[in-house]
């Protein structure tokens, strides 16, 4: 008979501040790399992991807002959600 062992790291939040705060550096993040795109010429390996990067961080965005929910994220962050989704709408 096998014996099996795991280790699970999980993470508690209290109050959402915690959750919060990492959605604003993921905002700040993918505003670094939207500059990074604009200042690269499109086609070079520069752009082409910038843009995917900023996919990425995009996903993680997206994810962590589902998971704080609306009413978890501060004016700033429902302003602009509110312009994503118009975005998103008019594309």
């Amino acid at each position: 008979m096998a014996v099996r062992k795991d280790t699970v790291q999980t993470t508690v939040l209290i109050d959402g501040k915690q959750a919060i705060n990492q959605l604003g550096k993921l905002e700040m993040e993918a505003s670094e790399l939207r500059a990074e795109i604009k200042g690269a010429k499109k086609g070079t390996d520069e752009y082409v992991a910038a843009t995917k990067k900023l996919n990425e961080v995009k996903g993680r965005i997206s994810a962590m807002r589902k998971e704080i929910g609306l009413t978890g994220m501060t004016l700033q962050q429902l302003r602009k959600y509110q312009r994503d989704l118009t975005r998103e709408i008019t594309t």
